[in-house]
């Protein structure tokens, strides 16, 4: 069984069509026919990763075949976890943290200057969730507007992780140096140039390294009932 068998498996485990598969993990529709047909063998570790949350498919068995297939079920019952999952693998509420809601994030321009030009708010927002994150620099940012759907759904939240690196395909919070700040899909990074672009919108942006304060990962939707307030 080679890389495109074991996708296909994940795959056909969703029941669902080609483009919503690739929009739930974050790339392009063609992206996921090339692995599908295998005329890409390359199965980078942040979308194998994504594939992994969707499917339960393991990421190493997606990438090399590494046993075993399917990752252990996370079982919480009766205010306790169960003996069925690993004590290694359990992700504990302990370990959730309050990450803080920084300002909103546009499919289009948010012309306020809600961050400065070092990446950083001036003044922290009441509102966080309570999540796990290894990056401690994490924070939310809400979304406005549909340009993002179905990944990101407008007035629910997005995980912005700084620390972590981008790859292409990624979802990015990108601050721009005229103070706007939009939610975008990475589609090239080259020759100085980054091109950007959306899920619900065939608007492509494009704009030189000059041009962009910075650029910040973003990880995965948070609902907006997740959400609470400081008081």
């Amino acid at each position: 069984m080679d890389l495109k068998d074991r996708i296909r498996e994940a795959f056909a485990s969703t029941g669902l069509t080609q483009t919503a598969f690739a929009a739930k993990i974050g790339v392009s529709k063609g992206a996921v026919s090339q692995w599908l047909n295998g005329t890409n063998q390359d199965l980078r570790g942040a979308n194998a990763q994504a594939i992994e949350g969707l499917t339960g498919y393991r990421a190493g068995w997606l990438v090399n075949g590494e046993e075993p297939k399917l990752a252990p079920p996370l079982i919480y019952a009766d205010g306790r976890f169960t003996e069925e999952v690993p004590a290694e693998l359990v992700v504990r509420p302990s370990n959730f943290r309050k990450i803080w809601v920084l300002g909103k994030s546009s499919g289009g321009y948010l012309p306020e200057r809600i961050w400065d030009d070092a990446g950083c708010m001036p003044d922290m927002m009441d509102m966080y969730a309570e999540l796990g994150s290894s990056d401690p620099d994490a924070f939310l940012s809400e979304v406005i507007g549909q340009s993002m759907y179905p990944k990101y759904e407008s007035r629910n939240f997005a995980l912005i992780e700084p620390a972590t690196p981008i790859d292409i395909e990624d979802c990015v919070l990108v601050r721009l140096q005229t103070g706007a700040t939009m939610l975008k899909r990475l589609l090239s990074r080259r020759n100085g140039m980054i091109t950007l672009g959306s899920y619900n919108d065939p608007a492509i942006l494009n704009f030189d390294d000059s041009e962009i304060s910075w650029m910040y990962y973003a990880a995965h939707e948070v609902p907006r009932k997740k959400i609470k307030t400081r008081y």
